[in-house]
């Protein structure tokens, strides 16, 4: 195995940890849990660009790179008028990681990879459900039931169009009738469908 191949591997399910882990953890809300998925998703990158630059001819595909520029100087400029810099900063920073993980996402190959990277990182939502449906208090993972809400409603447009491609892998379709019930199970926990 290359040194790109293994490297593509560790991107693809790193991103998919930080991504679970984000969403167990309290959704990153603490300190520590927000401080640990900077990190992962700052080394992602570095190791991202590092097999660029071993790539012969390498390229970095940018897209909505003018959107998000102009998004982040927006953000710039209203946090000089800030009456709490720190929460401004804050922000910041998320949008920084945000924009990370949706420029490493959209570099991976080939681009249906990138698709079963979306429903590896949909495994929370599954986990809650099962834990809803034994009797576990997940209140313990979770900030509140709207977060829960909004983490349910997030993986629904991909299941969708998961099923109503034909292009989909059937693995992907029998992962998504699998999906399906776990976010109605989390909607109807929370008693909320607005996230």
């Amino acid at each position: 195995m290359s040194i790109k191949n293994i490297i593509d591997k560790l991107i693809f399910y790193g991103l998919a940890a930080t991504a679970v882990f984000a969403v167990i953890a309290s959704s990153a809300h603490d300190l520590w849990s927000a401080s640990f998925v900077y990190l992962a998703v700052i080394s992602l990158s570095v190791l991202f660009l590092a097999g660029k630059l071993l790539q012969e001819h390498p390229s970095i595909k940018l897209p909505l790179a003018l959107p998000a520029a102009l998004f982040f100087c927006s953000l710039l400029i209203s946090s000089l008028f800030s009456q709490d810099m720190e929460s401004s900063r804050f922000d910041i920073y998320n949008a920084f990681i945000t924009a990370l993980i949706f420029f490493m996402v959209s570099n991976i190959e080939p681009p249906k990879k990138a698709g079963n990277l979306v429903l590896l990182s949909s495994l929370p939502i599954i986990f809650f459900a099962v834990s809803i449906l034994v009797g576990f208090d997940i209140k313990k993972l979770i900030i509140n039931e709207n977060i829960l809400a909004g983490h349910a409603l997030f993986w629904l447009p991909a299941a969708i169009l998961i099923l109503k491609s034909k292009e989909s892998p059937l693995n992907s379709r029998k992962y998504t009738y699998t999906l399906l019930p776990s976010i109605a199970i989390c909607l109807i926990y929370a008693g909320s469908f607005l996230g």
